[in-house]
């Protein structure tokens, strides 16, 4: 009896190592694949810490945007690097953003450590980082598409104002003769 009670348990605790085991292996693969998909991004990814702003991980693309390099920035504060103007408006920041737990900017744009500037949307999420509260920062650089629309709006600007200036009367007409 004794002997089968100790291989019932010994049967429990391999199919219970077994499990744990399974879910490890799971949780290392769930971890590496979220570790190419951070890596491959094309889009910018950086985590800093909430606390005081200090930049934990950041991805390619986020040094390629931003000029910085993980070997003499990471660990930096983000008011160090000129994220930030200042202290208060990264704290104004904070608090709009633990307000919502999310922020997005259309429109955000910042001069990277090469004097170019970026333009580029921007998200924000509140996330946990080995156990410490901190913020997931995205940035989809759209320089060159603002730069087209730029030079799409100069140009069109350009087409009107010397339609608006030529003295001869101008129009566009349908295929069937209808003025338009």
């Amino acid at each position: 009896l004794l002997v089968n009670i100790l291989r019932e348990a010994l049967e429990k605790i391999k199919d219970d190592f077994r499990e744990k085991l399974l879910a490890e292996k799971a949780l290392r693969e769930g971890e590496e694949r979220f570790r190419i998909i951070f890596q491959t991004s094309p889009i910018a990814i950086a985590i800093s810490s909430l606390d005081g702003g200090c930049l934990l991980d950041a991805n390619e693309a986020y040094w390629a945007l931003t000029g910085f390099s993980p070997q003499k920035d990471l660990g930096r504060t983000t008011v160090e690097l000129g994220i930030w103007e200042s202290v208060s408006q990264r704290e104004q920041f904070i608090a709009r953003l633990q307000g919502k737990n999310s922020l997005h900017n259309p429109a955000y744009e910042f001069i990277n450590e090469h004097g170019d500037q970026k333009a580029t949307v921007a998200y924000y999420e509140l996330i946990d980082f080995g156990n410490q509260p901190a913020i997931l920062s995205l940035f989809l650089d759209i320089t060159s598409q603002k730069q087209v629309q730029d030079a799409l709006f100069r140009s069109e600007a350009r087409t009107r104002a010397m339609l608006e200036a030529i003295p001869d009367m101008i129009f566009e007409l349908t295929r069937d003769g209808t003025i338009l």
